[in-house]
């Protein structure tokens, strides 16, 4: 995997994050989903000013991931006040972590982890946590041989909807 990096993401990376966020959360549940809430979700979430927002927040970290030069994935943490609406003590929140289809199955998704938890270990962090969508096995699959376990759910809102996530978690540092 030496060919794959993740590079943390710029200011004046913003648009490219904007496309690539947008894009990349259509392509994987557009298909799965009401289009009106789905589409009044993207429209609130994935726009310029927000994610300016979310980028510029002190306790949150966008990277890309890169095979040899190319953007194949991207990357968003939280700790502390960033962290959404389970907030983890001594904990970080992978919120978003996708890879673009034509990279899936290359380990870019193991590397992101991998990565995050170096990244917690260098902040002194104790939990890695994330939400993923009850309908989505693959994932909590991919999570679950990661070393993470279910703690709990919570409801995500997308649009009128509102959808079920697990939270899974791991202890880090040990």
């Amino acid at each position: 995997m030496n060919n794959i990096s993740l590079i943390p993401i710029q200011n004046s990376d913003i648009l490219l994050l904007l496309d690539l966020a947008r894009s990349t959360f259509i392509n994987s549940y557009a298909h799965l989903n009401d289009p009106k809430s789905f589409n009044d979700y993207v429209t609130a979430n994935f726009n310029l000013t927000k994610i300016t927002t979310e980028f510029n927040h002190p306790e949150s970290a966008f990277f890309f991931a890169k095979k040899d030069r190319e953007i194949c994935g991207y990357l968003k943490l939280n700790w502390e006040a960033a962290q959404t609406d389970y907030p983890v003590k001594n904990g970080v929140e992978i919120e978003r972590i996708y890879v673009l289809q034509a990279f899936q199955g290359q380990k870019i998704g193991k590397l992101m982890v991998e990565e995050t938890i170096q990244f917690s270990k260098s902040k002194n962090l104790e939990w890695l946590w994330l939400g993923v969508w009850e309908r989505n096995p693959k994932a909590i699959g991919f999570y679950e041989k990661m070393g993470f376990e279910a703690f709990g759910e919570h409801v995500f809102v997308l649009g009128e909807e509102q959808q079920t996530d697990v939270l899974m978690r791991q202890k880090i540092g040990e």
